[in-house]
């Protein structure tokens, strides 16, 4: 075999072992994505139950009860996931405080398995939420202290 036929044929053996969890167990760690910082595989349960479960996480509903709201103080996330009566159920939306030029940003992540519709609803109400957050911030900053 010539040289890059050899490394051909090695990238596709590798890429198939790696496709294969029943050839190579670690293959199922390989597809697993993460979402804000979380080990994801597809299954919003599991990532709700995970989150629940962890160190100081405070868990209550929404005053609209049609989320579950879970506080993550010492990682500075708050996670949301709506219940059966939301429109974009399944879903799921993490926020968290950054800081971009010395400001305070907030950033919402949101995974939606609902209608593409419901799931570009929630997408929007969360980027809207995040901009009227994130602009009066920047407008306390760029205030003068009072004398």
């Amino acid at each position: 075999m010539k040289g890059s036929t050899m490394r051909v044929s090695a990238a596709l053996l590798t890429a198939a072992l790696l496709a294969s969890p029943a050839i190579f167990p670690g293959a199922a760690l390989a597809q697993n994505k993460t979402f804000c910082g979380q080990t994801y595989d597809g299954k919003l349960e599991t990532l709700q139950k995970r989150v629940r479960g962890m160190p100081f996480a405070n868990t209550q509903k929404a005053p609209t009860g049609d989320f579950e709201v879970i506080s993550l103080p010492s990682q500075g996330e708050v996670w949301y996931f709506t219940n059966s009566t939301h429109a974009a159920n399944p879903a799921a939306a993490c926020r968290k405080v950054v800081v971009v030029e010395g400001v305070p940003v907030f950033k919402t992540l949101v995974e939606c398995q609902a209608a593409k519709a419901a799931c570009d609803k929630l997408s929007a109400d969360y980027a809207a939420q995040d901009k009227k957050a994130n602009d009066a911030n920047a407008a306390a900053i760029k205030k003068p202290a009072k004398k």
